[in-house]
């Protein structure tokens, strides 16, 4: 069926339609068109059909080039192309001329393949190199599934969910496609960042006299269910979704797990041990949960930090991070989620300032920037570590004992729909979290990180959570941290909990909220502008324009899942 043009092939055989050996001579072979079709593309009427041509067949008898027949414009019917030759049997193909419409549909269709080193410098990132892709091919159609232009003036866009905030957190990066290259990954689009989508029009890689459209994604981080990728045509009003599957390749580097950022940083105390986390990942920086795997680790430098060591024992290897991994390296292995853990001890002796940087790579590789990492400590005195949380509406000053810390009630309660303020804890002003040492001041040398958390999301939410988990930062100059904004949802009762998963206690705090109904809508009613839709206040819409209408805090939070 041709519609913007069919390939024929062509082939001497013998009197029983068997392949022969090798022509004796060359032959010339002369095809004939008779209906409605063309052995070049006729773009107007000015243009004149090509109906014959003549090729030469020579070897075992099979033309190598390509035999393309295309259809007159506005005309159907057979195609009938004839092979002559004075010497040989004559020969026929027949093909039904279409005359197709106008788009009305697109299809989408994933295919993968994987990124080659020349190609992963193209795209701009050398690491990506050996890293599996998903390309997708947009292609434009008729009512009756012919293959045609994109409509005029026609705008696609293409959207993602992967930065959403929600168990689907990742990052997809973009990249311009042609499947009719021998290296069809030819360029960088763009990235999915945080609280924005990915929007591609016509000019990525696609031929619009064609109705095709090609884009490449690879993913540079992973979440915990595959996101959705949307394309949306403007012209023709329509949707597609495509599930986009995060792809993990085999270990490649070491990195640091994402609880851990951005501080790369610890504190050790005299007599005090603590530890350190590296996450295994694959070139494009995905985390890879696998067990067993061995991680090399050292301290960076010619000599070891004065009295501090690695490990259960002494342990003091020394190296760096662009130069082979020191023999003497102390080894780890990863546990089930690929994270390894080693312990980094400071004697009684060791001295207040004392820096201390740690490196690892996977064992068995040549260190550098790419494949290994750093992290960095100090030794600090006993008091100079986090060693309980609090609340306080005092802003923290380093060093020094908050003016007053709040006392958290017992029996909190929050209206349904409502945030957190200083007046749930019966006080005002802005609620901070802050790292206190062992003898009560604002510790603001760590930058910990503090795990928020929820017991049931679907009573108290966290702004930003994933999976009702929120890690924040204290204030490297201060020791503190705004409290994130904490919201109620529906009634019930629910624990949030603060956890500094940095600091070698891992000191904790937790408080209960209850969450009450609030006043219920004396009218349910759908609005716009403010006001209830009715034959006074119009909602009016395009035709064929989805719309959205939401019923908000009908029952006042009474009900989970009402259906109205």
């Amino acid at each position: 069926m041709a519609s913007s043009g069919d390939s024929l092939s062509l082939k001497v055989v013998d009197s029983q339609n068997a392949a022969i050996g090798t022509l004796a001579t060359t032959q010339y072979v002369t095809l004939t068109i008779t209906g409605p079709g063309s052995f070049t593309a006729v773009t107007s009427s000015a243009t004149a059909a090509t109906t014959t041509t003549t090729v030469q067949v020579s070897g075992n008898g099979t033309y190598s080039g390509t035999l393309q027949v295309f259809p007159l414009q506005g005309q159907t019917g057979q195609i009938t192309v004839t092979a002559t030759n004075s010497g040989l049997t004559s020969a026929s193909a027949t093909i039904n001329s279409v005359n197709p419409g106008v788009a009305s549909t697109y299809t989408v269709t994933p295919t993968t393949g994987t990124l080659t080193a020349a190609q992963a410098t193209t795209v701009g990132n050398g690491t990506f190199a050996g890293q599996s892709y998903t390309a997708y091919t947009v292609q434009f159609t008729d009512a009756s599934g012919n293959q045609v232009n994109a409509p005029a003036n026609d705008i696609l866009t293409l959207t993602d969910n992967s930065q959403s905030g929600t168990s689907n957190n990742g990052t997809l990066v973009y990249m311009t496609y042609d499947s009719t290259q021998t290296s069809p990954v030819t360029g960088y689009i763009g990235t999915s960042t945080s609280g924005s989508s990915t929007t591609i029009t016509t000019n990525f890689g696609g031929t619009p006299s064609t109705g095709k459209y090609q884009f490449a994604v690879v993913n540079t981080a992973t979440g915990a269910t595959s996101p959705t990728l949307t394309t949306t045509d403007s012209v023709l009003n329509l949707k597609q979704t495509q599930t986009y599957t995060y792809v993990t390749g085999s270990a490649a580097k070491v990195t640091v797990p994402t609880a851990e950022k951005p501080s790369y940083e610890f504190a050790l105390a005299p007599s005090g041990t603590t530890n350190i986390t590296f996450q295994i990942a694959d070139a494009a920086g995905n985390a890879v949960k696998l067990a067993g795997q061995t991680v090399d680790v050292w301290f960076d430098g010619s000599t070891a930090p004065s009295h501090v060591t690695l490990g259960t024992g002494s342990y003091t290897p020394t190296g760096s991070v662009s130069a082979t991994i020191p023999t003497n390296a102390y080894q780890v292995t990863t546990d089930a989620n690929g994270v390894a853990t080693v312990a980094v001890a400071a004697a009684s002796t060791a001295t207040m300032g004392t820096g201390i940087t740690v490196d690892a790579a996977l064992a068995g590789q040549t260190t550098s920037s790419v494949n290994a990492v750093q992290i960095s400590g100090e030794v600090v005195t006993v008091a100079g570590a986090v060693n309980s949380l609090a609340l306080t509406t005092v802003t923290p000053s380093a060093n020094n004992v908050p003016g007053s810390t709040i006392t958290v009630p017992t029996n909190m309660t929050l209206a349904a729909g409502s945030t957190m303020a200083a007046a749930t804890f019966g006080t005002t002003g802005t609620v901070n979290v802050v790292g206190l040492n062992a003898i009560g001041q604002a510790e603001p040398g760590n930058a910990d990180t503090i795990q928020v958390s929820t017991s049931n999301s679907s009573i108290l939410s966290i702004t930003g959570a994933t999976n009702g988990v929120l890690p924040i930062y204290l204030d490297g100059t201060n020791g503190y941290i705004v409290l994130p904004t904490i919201t109620g949802l529906q009634a019930g009762t629910a624990t949030i909990t603060l956890k500094d998963v940095s600091a070698t206690a891992q000191p904790s705090m937790t408080f209960s909220v209850t969450v009450q109904p609030s006043t219920p809508l004396s009218t349910a009613s759908a609005q716009i502008n403010g006001q209830a839709i009715s034959s006074k206040n119009q909602l009016t819409v395009v035709a064929n324009t989805p719309v959205t209408l939401t019923i908000a805090n009908v029952d006042g939070g009474q009900c989970g899942s009402c259906n109205f």
